[in-house]
């Protein structure tokens, strides 16, 4: 039970320090400023248990292709595990409470995500709900 507490109180800790950091070093980026690439995933971690993952705790490599044709692909070990069609807009985020960049994805089987791209390299998707993920990923070189 503690652990949940502290993974949990860490997740939140994440989200306040994202939301605080400065516009120099974290710059929303949209479809002319290079969300789109390959990405390489690093970690994810939320939902209601505080849940930390990573290749190394799941054992299994994964990469994320975002296209500029509205193509949101992931692969595991090399083989495609996953794909929708997505758009670039600007909303209101439930988890930041402004707007934000977002992909919307068709269907109802995606959550939307708000996006972030941290330096040059690394890429943070935010699950537009409560008690989801985080993921971050770092561009591919």
């Amino acid at each position: 039970m503690i652990k949940g507490f502290v993974i949990t109180f860490f997740s939140m800790f994440f989200i306040g320090a994202l939301q605080m950091c400065s516009k120099d070093d974290i710059k929303p980026l949209g479809t002319e400023e290079g969300v789109y690439g390959n990405w390489n995933w690093i970690s994810s971690s939320g939902g209601f248990a505080g849940i930390e993952k990573s290749p190394e705790s799941e054992g299994y490599e994964q990469g994320l292709t975002i296209s500029e044709s509205g193509v949101f692909s992931i692969f595991r070990a090399d083989t495609l595990a996953f794909q929708h069609n997505f758009s670039i807009v600007e909303e209101e985020s439930i988890i930041h409470n402004k707007s934000r960049l977002m992909l919307t994805f068709e269907g109802d089987d995606m959550i939307d995500q708000s996006f972030v791209i941290k330096g040059n390299d690394t890429l943070i998707l935010v699950e537009e709900c409560w008690d989801c993920f985080i993921h971050k990923y770092v561009r591919e070189k």
